[in-house]
């Protein structure tokens, strides 16, 4: 639907080439080079797709530029980049709704990466329910009634693997975003769970040390992670719990997580959704042991 919507709204505008250089179009916008008889104004990003789906003849073209035929795109990941890198340089209502079109393509195609990786993870973790992938992908705007920074709209897309079920609390999940500066992050885990959930987490360290001790040391999670974050980590072990446990410093945890970064600007990105899931697989015995303890 994306690509056949934005085929319609952009049939709305036709302009000349004489005209389009007298006025000023920012940088998403360019001419389809597929219909050099119509000067149609289209994102430059969706030419650059028509252009390769022509150049595979799975395109047919009809009086109306509609699609009668399409291919299954994959994520346009220089696109996203520059998208994300223009959105950052410019916070703003004004210019998200005038490249608009650019994202909403992005947004329509993001949504196949998420399906992509979760088809791969459910063939090493079963437990996967399943889900679907556009409501698995967080939305763009930012919620600023209680924020300082008041900018609308995030730098970057992100989505978990599975049901974004906010009400349970214990419930680990796997996260990835790609970020403006093309910077992929992954996560696996519980992040900021509530007062009672943490003191679930922390009595079942207590009661079953060698469950998270089995987990830590586990081979492909120590080389993918090294160990879990320690992001916002206590000064000290919280009251009620010994001060002198073998595993204290993960007593002083306010997030129960591991995460792995990627620079997308110095490797291919071919094969993401691969690597994405290799990541996750990885996290499996952190994933295993959140999952094997009881609440309440």
């Amino acid at each position: 639907m994306g690509i056949r919507h934005a085929l319609r709204q952009a049939g709305k505008t036709t302009v000349t080439r004489r005209t389009l250089a007298s006025r000023h179009i920012s940088r998403p916008f360019a001419i389809c080079a597929n219909f050099p008889e119509c000067a149609t104004l289209l994102p430059g990003y969706l030419c650059l797709r028509l252009n390769k789906l022509c150049s595979r003849k799975v395109v047919e073209r009809v009086t109306s530029y509609s699609l009668t035929k399409t291919a299954e795109l994959t994520m346009h990941f220089p696109s996203l980049f520059q998208f994300l890198t223009g959105l950052h340089e410019n916070n703003n209502r004004p210019w998200f709704l005038h490249n608009k079109p650019h994202f909403d393509i992005l947004n329509e195609e993001f949504p196949e990466l998420v399906a992509e990786v979760g088809e791969r993870v459910r063939k090493f973790d079963p437990a996967l329910p399943s889900f679907e992938p556009k409501k698995a992908v967080f939305r763009i705007y930012r919620d600023v009634r209680f924020a300082k920074d008041k900018s609308p709209y995030k730098t970057h897309f992100g989505a978990v693997i599975g049901e974004r079920n906010m009400s349970d609390k214990l419930r680990p999940v796997n996260y990835f975003q790609i970020d403006h500066n093309a910077h992929l992050l992954i996560s696996s885990g519980i992040y900021c769970p509530p007062p009672e959930i943490l003191k679930i987490i922390r009595d079942d360290i207590v009661a079953h040390p060698a469950a998270l001790t089995r987990a830590l040391t586990n081979a492909s999670f120590k080389k993918t992670f090294g160990d879990l974050s320690v992001d916002d980590r206590m000064s000290r072990v919280p009251k009620g719990y010994e001060k002198d446990h073998p595993l204290a410093p993960y007593l002083m945890n306010r997030h129960y997580f591991c995460e792995a970064t990627m620079d997308l600007s110095k490797q291919s990105t071919k094969g993401l959704a691969r690597k994405i899931a290799d990541t996750f697989e990885a996290a499996m015995p952190v994933m295993t042991w959140l999952r094997g303890i009881k609440g309440g």
